[in-house]
């Protein structure tokens, strides 16, 4: 038996004197501190696969122990420790509002089978975080999370990059090539963007599914795998199939286990916990020291719809950096069209109802007056806005009217 640096340190014995006792002796050099019910043990056969078992003594020989975990009392089978995960910061997932803390109950129904998962939900909302959640969660974690985007690949170099191919298989192949199936056994295949795949594609796939083998592009043999397939789309896959571009018998199959991501829009709770987590990110990706946003910052962060989810916002909050020069992000700091978009959408809704504007148009005053950002489109969206009133068009940009006559005159507005 080969014990490891960590099992040391929590029995406070050498190495070398563990590694000469049978596994019964050593759980008894476990503190009894550490020993709460059961334990949790990752054991390695040297003759086996990876095998993620509850410790029995005596029970297996010619182990490697690499960790022990005590359990909480309400273990149900589980390979990891779930009661202990941060419910704000799930496995990489932020966010605490309600519909959030549903989904991270759907991830560990899902981590504690082995069914097929789609997930669901806009671009950026976080498709990928959850397909890993899961996968750390299950009892393949000890294997590879392996990722494949479907929409970035032809169909030709999708089948060798899935499946494989032999050497000779096609011009450029100069040797045998391991496909993502292969690497992922024993572990999750993460298809991203599934509703792109062509019927083609769609068949092979589905022959997997059912068939649990593959073969290689040029090659005759079948390899058999042991895989777990979760996919992800931002499309209506029951949409596709009605119209017959995805087939229905690989929907069924695919469609198991469906999860749900809610857009940003929907979970604005969970805005000031994302812009806290990002901050904390590129201030030790920058060493800058911002420790927050303003008032009027949040104001427009909070009130702006965020189409493209999670991800915009990361993107605005790292846009900020580059331009903040203190410890706060000032709305000059946002990136422009997002103040702009913020700033129009409240007027034209106070106006819609009968209301003046309070919207303040001070908030998307450029952050650099200069040429470059007064395009063709911001002036003219300024002016659409105050129904051709080039005064208050110019007073919303930050610049005179004598000035706005003159951009509008370069620019040949």
């Amino acid at each position: 038996m080969s014990v490891n640096s960590r099992v040391a340190d929590l029995c406070g014995r050498s190495k070398e004197f563990l590694i000469e006792l049978p596994l019964s002796e050593l759980l008894q050099e476990i503190p009894d501190d550490r020993t709460e019910s059961v334990l949790c043990t990752t054991l390695h056969s040297i003759t086996s696969s990876k095998k993620q078992v509850l410790v029995a003594a005596g029970r297996y020989q010619s182990t490697i122990v690499y960790y022990i975990l005590p359990l909480p009392a309400d273990y149900h089978d589980h390979s990891v420790i779930t009661s202990d995960i941060d419910r704000d910061h799930f496995l990489g997932i932020s966010g605490k509002s309600p519909v959030m803390q549903e989904v991270y109950n759907f991830i560990e129904m899902a981590a504690s089978t082995d069914s097929n998962v789609v997930v669901l939900g806009e671009s950026g909302s976080g498709k990928e975080l959850a397909a890993a959640a899961i996968h750390q969660l299950s009892r393949r974690q000890n294997n590879l999370f392996v990722r494949v985007n479907c929409a970035a690949l032809t169909e030709t170099l999708l089948e060798s990059e899935l499946f494989g191919h032999v050497k000779g298989a096609f011009t450029g192949a100069f040797k045998d090539h391991f496909g993502k199936f292969e690497y992922a056994d024993k572990g999750t295949l993460f298809l991203d963007e599934i509703g792109e795949i062509t019927p083609s594609m769609q068949a092979k796939l589905l022959r997997v599914l059912q068939e649990k083998v593959i073969t290689r592009v040029g090659d005759n043999r079948e390899i058999a795998v042991d895989v777990r397939i979760i996919t992800a789309t931002n499309k209506n896959l029951r949409q596709l199939v009605s119209k017959g571009v995805f087939r229905e018998d690989l929907f069924y199959r695919l469609n198991v286990f469906p999860i749900h991501l809610p857009p940003l829009r929907e979970r604005k709770s969970d805005i000031p916990l994302l812009v806290d987590h990002f901050i904390s990110k590129f201030n030790a990706k920058t060493g800058k020291k911002i420790s927050s946003c303003s008032h009027d910052t949040m104001r427009i962060i909070m009130a702006y719809c965020w189409p493209g989810n999670v991800r915009e916002l990361e993107n605005a909050i790292e846009h900020a950096f580059v331009l903040c020069k203190g410890s706060e992000i000032q709305t000059v700091d946002l990136p422009h069209e997002l103040r702009v978009a913020v700033v129009r959408d409240g007027i034209c809704a106070e106006r819609k109802a009968g209301l003046e504007p309070t919207i303040h148009t001070s908030l998307i005053q450029p952050m650099v007056q200069n040429r470059f950002e007064m395009t063709k489109e911001t002036i003219h969206d300024a002016i659409t806005r105050h129904n051709g009133n080039k005064s208050a068009a110019a007073r919303e940009l930050g610049i005179s009217k004598v000035g706005l006559w003159k951009k509008m005159k370069k620019l040949g507005l």
